[in-house]
């Protein structure tokens, strides 16, 4: 019997974490030539805003030790505001704009994702 991978657990290495975090992401950020199913924009909004409260909160972590006013510091702080902005939205009212809420919010999460990636590399 097969397994679904619903989604990272406890002991999974920082890199399997991060490809699962770009597959849901990839999957939120798809363009289909026809809307996906109303349960599949469900499933992959509420891992999105998941994913995005945990991102969102390390990415303030990471801005709180940036030095404020630099160009770095204001493209993390304007990721962390379009974010929140996001995570305060609703889905609207029908399936397309539940599929452009999904969407951004996995635009959401692939750059708070650069910027915390970013913060690594220095």
């Amino acid at each position: 019997m097969s397994q679904a991978k619903s989604g990272p657990e406890a002991g999974h290495t920082v890199a399997e974490v991060s490809q699962y975090l770009a597959e849901v992401i990839g999957r939120g950020l798809a363009s289909p030539v026809a809307l996906p199913r109303a349960e599949e924009v469900t499933e992959v909004t509420e891992r999105l805003r998941g994913f995005l409260v945990r991102l969102v909160s390390e990415a303030e972590e990471h801005i709180g030790g940036m030095d404020r006013g630099t160009p770095q510091w204001y493209l993390a702080q304007t990721a962390v505001d379009a974010a929140r902005r996001e995570l305060g939205a609703g889905p609207g009212p029908g399936l397309r704009s539940a599929v452009l809420h999904m969407q951004n919010l996995g635009r959401a999460c692939h750059h708070l994702r650069g910027v915390l990636l970013e913060g690594t590399n220095t």
